[in-house]
């Protein structure tokens, strides 16, 4: 069977069921996955999420979990825990863009130096490290087709990435929100 990845992009607030986000946006979420899992015969969920993201805003699983458990399909969460981050050499998430708004005095002679534009462009660069640990989750899940839900930025990279490795990639929505049809 081919190995069909529909990505669909939108923001990790819905993902994780924030409490920014109203009731009707995340029923809209879940509906808008439901639509997309029946149209295109989805077998497996992945998902950029991990449990220490989810923790890190007390939650326990996501709203595409949740909804892969209600309708019996696969499910993973493809992005490294923090630890395994740190194990190769990835930087959290805001390390550079989010320190560098911080006052001189908190901020290491590293960040010090750079301007906001290289400390946002390094931050994409640590970004863009943990796409290689999708990529291999959803090969570890081997079930397509595959819904892969990411935030909006990893869209076009990481559909580069799986076309690059001959999956058959079609993008469902680049940056979804609760007004999408």
């Amino acid at each position: 069977m081919r190995r069909k990845v529909y990505i669909l992009g939108a923001s990790h607030e819905y993902q994780r069921n924030d409490d920014s986000c109203s009731a009707c946006s995340i029923e809209a979420f879940k509906m808008y996955i439901k639509k997309v899992c029946d149209a295109h015969g989805i077998n497996a969920i992945g998902e950029e999420m991990s449990y220490s993201a989810l923790n890190d805003y007390d939650r326990t699983e996501s709203i595409p979990k949740i909804f892969s458990r209600g309708y019996g399909l696969k499910h993973k969460y493809c992005d490294p825990e923090r630890e395994e981050q740190e194990r190769i050499g990835i930087k959290r998430s805001g390390f550079y863009s989010q320190a560098k708004k911080f006052s001189e005095i908190l901020q290491s002679e590293e960040i010090k130096n750079l301007t906001q534009e290289e400390a946002d462009e390094l931050e994409w660069k640590e970004d863009l490290k943990r796409e290689p640990s999708w990529l291999c989750n959803i090969l570890e899940l081997n079930s397509w087709p595959l819904l892969f839900i990411c935030g909006p930025k990893h869209v076009e990279s990481f559909s580069g990435l799986l076309i690059a490795s001959t999956f058959d990639v079609k993008i469902i929505n680049s940056n979804w929100d609760p007004k999408s049809k």
